[in-house]
Protein backbone atom coordinates (compact mmCIF):
# COMPACT_ATOMS: atom_id res chain seq x y z
CA UNK A 1 0.00 0.00 0.00
CA UNK A 2 1.10 3.29 -1.14
CA UNK A 3 1.85 5.92 1.78
CA UNK A 4 0.09 9.45 2.13
CA UNK A 5 2.86 11.13 0.64
CA UNK A 6 3.43 8.62 -2.14
CA UNK A 7 0.13 9.08 -3.08
CA UNK A 8 0.79 12.52 -4.18
CA UNK A 9 2.96 11.62 -6.79
CA UNK A 10 0.34 9.14 -8.43
CA UNK A 11 -2.27 10.64 -9.75
CA UNK A 12 -4.61 7.29 -10.28
CA UNK A 13 -4.02 6.80 -6.58
CA UNK A 14 -5.21 10.14 -6.22
CA UNK A 15 -8.49 9.25 -8.31
CA UNK A 16 -9.37 6.23 -6.21
CA UNK A 17 -9.81 8.22 -3.26
CA UNK A 18 -11.67 11.30 -4.68
CA UNK A 19 -14.29 8.89 -5.71
CA UNK A 20 -16.76 12.16 -5.71
CA UNK A 21 -14.63 14.08 -8.27
CA UNK A 22 -13.62 17.00 -6.10
CA UNK A 23 -10.42 17.63 -7.28
CA UNK A 24 -11.23 18.10 -11.24
CA UNK A 25 -13.72 20.06 -9.61
CA UNK A 26 -11.09 22.42 -7.88
CA UNK A 27 -9.01 22.77 -11.02
CA UNK A 28 -11.93 23.85 -12.77
CA UNK A 29 -12.39 26.84 -10.21
CA UNK A 30 -11.38 29.57 -12.86
CA UNK A 31 -13.70 28.32 -15.05
CA UNK A 32 -16.60 27.97 -12.84
CA UNK A 33 -15.87 31.65 -11.97
CA UNK A 34 -16.14 32.74 -15.34
CA UNK A 35 -19.27 31.23 -15.97
CA UNK A 36 -20.93 32.38 -12.73
CA UNK A 37 -19.89 36.05 -13.75
CA UNK A 38 -21.56 35.63 -17.37
CA UNK A 39 -24.72 33.87 -15.26
CA UNK A 40 -25.30 37.19 -13.28
CA UNK A 41 -24.64 39.36 -16.00
CA UNK A 42 -27.51 37.85 -17.80
CA UNK A 43 -29.91 38.35 -15.17
CA UNK A 44 -31.99 41.26 -15.31
CA UNK A 45 -33.41 43.22 -11.75
CA UNK A 46 -36.22 45.52 -11.65
CA UNK A 47 -35.52 46.74 -7.87
CA UNK A 48 -34.61 50.12 -6.59
CA UNK A 49 -34.50 51.23 -2.96
CA UNK A 50 -32.56 48.50 -1.44
CA UNK A 51 -31.50 49.02 1.72
CA UNK A 52 -29.95 45.99 3.47
CA UNK A 53 -29.15 42.51 1.82
CA UNK A 54 -29.49 39.29 3.93
CA UNK A 55 -28.29 36.03 2.15
CA UNK A 56 -30.14 33.17 3.48
CA UNK A 57 -28.56 29.67 2.86
CA UNK A 58 -26.85 27.09 5.25
CA UNK A 59 -23.15 25.02 4.56
CA UNK A 60 -21.63 25.24 1.42
CA UNK A 61 -24.46 27.66 0.48
CA UNK A 62 -23.65 30.14 3.18
CA UNK A 63 -19.95 30.66 3.18
CA UNK A 64 -20.02 33.22 0.28
CA UNK A 65 -22.47 35.14 2.19
CA UNK A 66 -20.06 35.30 4.19
CA UNK A 67 -17.32 36.51 2.03
CA UNK A 68 -20.17 39.12 0.88
CA UNK A 69 -20.71 40.73 4.03
CA UNK A 70 -16.81 40.92 4.61
CA UNK A 71 -16.03 41.81 0.83
CA UNK A 72 -17.03 46.05 0.79
CA UNK A 73 -15.69 46.34 4.85
CA UNK A 74 -12.97 48.52 3.75
CA UNK A 75 -15.18 49.95 0.76
CA UNK A 76 -18.11 52.31 1.86
CA UNK A 77 -18.66 53.91 -1.53
CA UNK A 78 -22.35 52.92 -2.51
CA UNK A 79 -22.76 49.94 0.12
CA UNK A 80 -25.42 48.51 1.90
CA UNK A 81 -25.28 46.44 5.01
CA UNK A 82 -25.38 42.77 4.37
CA UNK A 83 -25.93 39.80 7.03
CA UNK A 84 -25.96 36.24 6.59
CA UNK A 85 -29.11 34.28 8.22
CA UNK A 86 -28.09 30.78 8.45
CA UNK A 87 -31.90 29.88 10.36
CA UNK A 88 -35.65 29.00 9.30
CA UNK A 89 -36.84 32.65 9.70
CA UNK A 90 -35.65 36.03 8.76
CA UNK A 91 -34.65 38.75 11.43
CA UNK A 92 -36.99 41.49 12.60
CA UNK A 93 -36.11 44.10 10.55
CA UNK A 94 -36.82 42.33 7.62
CA UNK A 95 -38.79 44.96 5.05
CA UNK A 96 -39.55 45.49 1.69
CA UNK A 97 -36.82 47.60 1.83
CA UNK A 98 -34.17 44.40 2.66
CA UNK A 99 -32.97 42.60 -0.62
CA UNK A 100 -33.07 38.93 0.43
CA UNK A 101 -30.71 36.17 -1.85
CA UNK A 102 -32.06 32.79 -0.80
CA UNK A 103 -29.06 30.83 -1.97
CA UNK A 104 -28.89 26.56 -1.63
CA UNK A 105 -27.50 25.04 -4.27
CA UNK A 106 -30.06 21.78 -3.78
CA UNK A 107 -32.99 24.08 -4.16
CA UNK A 108 -33.98 21.86 -1.73
CA UNK A 109 -32.63 23.19 1.71
CA UNK A 110 -35.43 23.24 4.55
CA UNK A 111 -33.91 26.39 6.37
CA UNK A 112 -34.01 28.65 2.70
CA UNK A 113 -37.44 27.11 1.59
CA UNK A 114 -38.85 28.42 4.83
CA UNK A 115 -37.00 31.96 4.40
CA UNK A 116 -37.84 32.01 0.87
CA UNK A 117 -41.54 32.00 2.54
CA UNK A 118 -40.81 34.15 5.26
CA UNK A 119 -39.07 36.73 2.62
CA UNK A 120 -43.02 36.38 0.62
CA UNK A 121 -44.74 37.11 3.41
CA UNK A 122 -42.49 40.38 4.29
CA UNK A 123 -42.69 41.16 1.03
CA UNK A 124 -38.83 41.74 0.45
CA UNK A 125 -36.90 42.12 -2.72
CA UNK A 126 -36.03 38.44 -3.49
CA UNK A 127 -32.98 36.95 -6.13
CA UNK A 128 -32.89 33.37 -5.95
CA UNK A 129 -29.50 31.11 -6.80
CA UNK A 130 -30.37 27.00 -6.94
CA UNK A 131 -29.23 24.64 -9.53
CA UNK A 132 -33.27 23.50 -9.63
CA UNK A 133 -35.00 22.06 -7.18
CA UNK A 134 -38.28 23.80 -5.24
CA UNK A 135 -36.69 26.83 -5.24
CA UNK A 136 -35.95 27.59 -9.23
CA UNK A 137 -39.96 26.39 -9.18
CA UNK A 138 -40.79 29.03 -6.43
CA UNK A 139 -38.93 31.48 -8.28
CA UNK A 140 -39.86 30.62 -12.01
CA UNK A 141 -43.76 30.33 -10.82
CA UNK A 142 -43.70 33.52 -8.85
CA UNK A 143 -41.62 35.33 -11.78
CA UNK A 144 -39.01 36.52 -9.20
CA UNK A 145 -35.56 37.20 -10.42
CA UNK A 146 -33.42 33.80 -10.26
CA UNK A 147 -30.09 32.40 -11.26
CA UNK A 148 -29.96 28.58 -12.34
CA UNK A 149 -26.44 26.99 -11.94
CA UNK A 150 -24.83 23.82 -12.98
CA UNK A 151 -25.93 20.89 -10.85
CA UNK A 152 -24.29 18.00 -10.11
CA UNK A 153 -21.70 19.48 -8.03
CA UNK A 154 -21.05 19.16 -4.47
CA UNK A 155 -22.12 22.39 -2.75
CA UNK A 156 -18.91 23.00 -1.62
CA UNK A 157 -17.78 23.09 -4.98
CA UNK A 158 -20.44 25.46 -6.82
CA UNK A 159 -18.85 28.22 -4.49
CA UNK A 160 -18.13 30.19 -7.38
CA UNK A 161 -21.70 30.15 -8.75
CA UNK A 162 -23.38 30.43 -5.34
CA UNK A 163 -20.51 33.52 -4.36
CA UNK A 164 -19.94 35.89 -7.27
CA UNK A 165 -23.44 36.70 -8.76
CA UNK A 166 -24.11 38.45 -5.68
CA UNK A 167 -21.67 41.61 -5.38
CA UNK A 168 -22.04 41.55 -9.28
CA UNK A 169 -25.87 42.02 -8.72
CA UNK A 170 -25.86 44.41 -5.76
CA UNK A 171 -23.68 46.62 -7.76
CA UNK A 172 -26.19 46.18 -11.01
CA UNK A 173 -28.89 47.75 -7.72
CA UNK A 174 -26.35 50.56 -7.18
CA UNK A 175 -25.80 49.13 -3.56
CA UNK A 176 -22.25 48.19 -4.03
CA UNK A 177 -18.87 48.98 -5.84
CA UNK A 178 -17.96 48.01 -8.59
CA UNK A 179 -15.51 45.14 -8.60
CA UNK A 180 -15.40 43.94 -11.71
CA UNK A 181 -11.95 44.75 -12.40
CA UNK A 182 -10.66 42.80 -9.13
CA UNK A 183 -12.79 39.81 -10.22
CA UNK A 184 -11.25 39.46 -13.44
CA UNK A 185 -7.44 39.97 -11.88
CA UNK A 186 -8.87 37.12 -9.52
CA UNK A 187 -10.01 34.65 -11.92
CA UNK A 188 -6.23 35.45 -13.93
CA UNK A 189 -4.54 34.66 -10.63
CA UNK A 190 -6.23 31.02 -10.26
CA UNK A 191 -5.62 30.61 -14.25
CA UNK A 192 -2.10 31.07 -13.52
CA UNK A 193 -1.89 29.09 -10.87
CA UNK A 194 -3.40 25.69 -13.03
CA UNK A 195 -0.23 24.43 -14.18
CA UNK A 196 1.86 25.26 -10.58
CA UNK A 197 -0.56 23.07 -8.75
CA UNK A 198 -1.71 20.60 -10.72
CA UNK A 199 -1.60 16.95 -9.66
CA UNK A 200 0.12 16.27 -12.62
CA UNK A 201 3.09 18.31 -11.11
CA UNK A 202 5.53 16.11 -8.91
CA UNK A 203 5.69 17.07 -5.62
CA UNK A 204 9.28 19.06 -5.07
CA UNK A 205 7.76 21.68 -7.52
CA UNK A 206 4.05 21.83 -6.47
CA UNK A 207 3.56 24.42 -3.16
CA UNK A 208 -0.05 22.75 -3.14
CA UNK A 209 1.71 18.91 -2.29
CA UNK A 210 4.06 20.31 -0.05
CA UNK A 211 1.55 22.45 2.01
CA UNK A 212 -0.50 18.86 2.30
CA UNK A 213 2.86 17.17 3.65
CA UNK A 214 3.77 19.96 6.21
CA UNK A 215 -0.68 19.67 7.17
CA UNK A 216 0.27 15.81 7.55
CA UNK A 217 -1.16 13.89 10.78
CA UNK A 218 -1.97 17.70 12.37
CA UNK A 219 -5.46 19.51 13.13
CA UNK A 220 -4.95 22.32 10.97
CA UNK A 221 -6.15 26.09 12.70
CA UNK A 222 -6.88 29.24 10.48
CA UNK A 223 -6.84 32.65 11.48
CA UNK A 224 -7.86 35.83 9.52
CA UNK A 225 -7.90 39.40 9.87
CA UNK A 226 -11.01 41.79 8.68
CA UNK A 227 -11.90 40.90 5.42
CA UNK A 228 -9.78 37.67 6.01
CA UNK A 229 -12.29 36.09 8.33
CA UNK A 230 -14.76 34.26 5.79
CA UNK A 231 -11.04 32.78 4.25
CA UNK A 232 -10.00 31.09 7.46
CA UNK A 233 -13.49 29.87 7.65
CA UNK A 234 -13.76 28.54 4.28
CA UNK A 235 -10.37 26.84 4.75
CA UNK A 236 -11.30 25.05 8.06
CA UNK A 237 -14.72 23.51 6.39
CA UNK A 238 -12.85 22.09 3.24
CA UNK A 239 -10.34 20.20 5.13
CA UNK A 240 -13.45 19.01 7.28
CA UNK A 241 -15.80 18.05 4.20
CA UNK A 242 -12.33 17.56 1.73
CA UNK A 243 -10.32 16.27 3.93
CA UNK A 244 -12.29 14.43 6.94
CA UNK A 245 -10.10 15.83 9.62
CA UNK A 246 -10.56 18.26 12.93
CA UNK A 247 -10.09 21.71 12.15
CA UNK A 248 -10.83 25.33 13.44
CA UNK A 249 -10.28 28.69 12.47
CA UNK A 250 -10.97 32.21 14.57
CA UNK A 251 -10.04 35.82 13.42
CA UNK A 252 -8.25 38.93 14.93
CA UNK A 253 -8.62 41.02 16.88
CA UNK A 254 -11.03 38.30 18.80
CA UNK A 255 -8.83 35.61 19.35
CA UNK A 256 -6.31 37.81 21.27
CA UNK A 257 -9.02 37.92 24.00
CA UNK A 258 -9.24 34.09 25.00
CA UNK A 259 -7.91 31.77 22.03
CA UNK A 260 -4.58 32.21 22.49
CA UNK A 261 -4.53 31.47 26.45
CA UNK A 262 -5.35 27.75 24.94
CA UNK A 263 -1.94 27.21 23.53
CA UNK A 264 -0.59 26.94 27.28
CA UNK A 265 -1.89 24.20 26.88
CA UNK A 266 0.37 20.79 27.61
CA UNK A 267 2.80 19.75 24.69
CA UNK A 268 0.86 16.26 23.88
CA UNK A 269 -2.35 18.69 23.14
CA UNK A 270 -0.71 21.33 21.38
CA UNK A 271 1.57 19.14 19.38
CA UNK A 272 -1.81 17.37 17.92
CA UNK A 273 -1.95 20.75 16.06
CA UNK A 274 1.82 21.47 15.33
CA UNK A 275 2.75 18.38 13.93
CA UNK A 276 5.92 18.29 16.73
CA UNK A 277 6.42 21.51 16.22
CA UNK A 278 5.64 23.05 19.76
CA UNK A 279 8.36 20.48 21.26
CA UNK A 280 10.75 21.65 18.85
CA UNK A 281 13.39 24.20 20.47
Amino acid sequence: MKSKVEILEDVDAMRRIDPGGMLQWCMAFPKFCREAVSLARKLSLDYAGVQRVIVAGMGGSAIGGEYLKQLFIDRPERTVPVEVCRDYFLPAYADEKVLVFVVSYSGETEEALNVFADALKRKCMIVCISSGGTVTRFAEKLKLPHIVVPSGLAPRAAFPYLFLPMPILMQKLDVAPDISPEIEEAIQILEAMENEVSPQKALEENPAKKLACELLETVPVFYGFRFYGAVAQRFKQQFNENSKVPCRWDVFPELNHNEIMGWEAPRKLTNLFFGGYASRP
